[in-house]
């Protein structure tokens, strides 16, 4: 269950993904105001930002500091981490710019409707290094696979500077084999 939201003194209310009061504030506070929206701000904040998080890149895409803007609330503590502090997907270990990258490639050689899925050892948050591997999966067919698997891993090694890429390509005129089912349930969407 969300956090109730609290309206603050200077009237905005707020519905953090966390927040704690002093139990002595709540407690001065009569029975009908402890109901809907508390009229007061909290003590602590605490926003949880990913990449799909609207909120979190409208505030770093305005220029808003959260500090200032919890601050004005009368929070004693806030903080809400910016969009461009965070990695760009927390289940992946890629930059933003190595994400962008990867999907450019892949549409410039594989087309626009190319579905792009990360699978292995970079889901896992604890290993480090090791290499890509990616699903590439295309409604149509493709005439010249080898060819295509293996431009898509050199583009997105030299991206990634000289990072060893693996490519699984997937279309109806290809042989579905069971590394196809591992990238497909245990990949993610890039």
């Amino acid at each position: 269950m969300p956090p109730p939201a609290s309206a603050s003194p200077n009237g905005a209310t707020r519905s953090p993904d966390l927040a704690w009061v002093q139990r002595e504030r709540i407690a001065a506070l009569s029975a009908a105001q402890r109901r809907g929206s508390l009229p007061l701000a909290p003590d602590l904040v605490i926003e949880f930002a990913s990449r799909t998080d609207a909120r979190c890149a409208s505030r770093h895409t305005s220029g808003l500091d959260a500090n200032q803007h919890q601050g004005s609330a009368g929070c004693k503590i806030g903080h809400h981490p910016s969009a461009a502090l965070l990695p760009a997907d927390t289940d992946m270990r890629l930059s933003a710019e190595q994400i962008e990258g990867i999907r450019r490639i892949a549409r410039q050689l594989a087309g626009n409707e190319v579905e792009i899925r990360v699978f292995g050892s970079r889901l896992d948050p604890r290993a480090r290094g090791g290499d890509l591997d990616l699903l590439l999966a295309l409604q149509g067919p493709i005439a010249n696979p080898a060819l295509l698997a293996a431009q898509v891993s050199a583009q997105v090694s030299r991206l990634m500077d000289g990072r060893m890429v693996d490519v699984v390509l997937a279309a109806p005129n290809l042989l579905r084999l069971p590394i196809h089912e591992v990238a497909i349930r245990e990949g993610q969407p890039l």
